[in-house]
């Protein structure tokens, strides 16, 4: 990571860093703290960085929505049945990580639908 910043990601190699160093730079004088990252740096490939940055599109996509979509909506009762699924679904399949098991392992991810 050549710069660190919390509002938006950028993600360049080679020249393209120098580039994006200076977006950064233009990026900060209108407010927006922006993250340089070399893809160089990250090989093989940091998983925290790749999870961070889906988590912050999640968030940003999420922000996104209306808070009046989940009213009355069927999408809140999918939601719901996804969640008691996945749950029922920890007991046969789940593994065991830390003493819990809580984690849904698919080989190349896991995830913890308990969170």
């Amino acid at each position: 990571m050549f710069k660190d910043g919390s509002d938006v990601s950028i993600i360049a190699c080679g020249y393209m860093v120098y580039e994006a160093l200076q977006a950064a730079e233009i990026l900060l004088n209108h407010g927006i703290y922006a993250r340089v990252i070399n893809l160089h740096t990250i090989k093989p490939i940091d998983k925290q960085i790749i999870s961070l940055l889906v988590a912050s599109l999640v968030f940003f996509l999420t922000s996104l929505l209306d808070v009046y979509f989940f009213k009355n909506s069927r999408f809140i009762i999918f939601l719901y049945i996804l969640s008691i699924a996945l749950l029922v679904l920890l007991i046969f399949l789940g593994t065991i990580s830390g003493g819990a098991q809580s984690w849904f392992d698919l080989g190349f991810f896991s995830f913890q639908p308990t969170d």
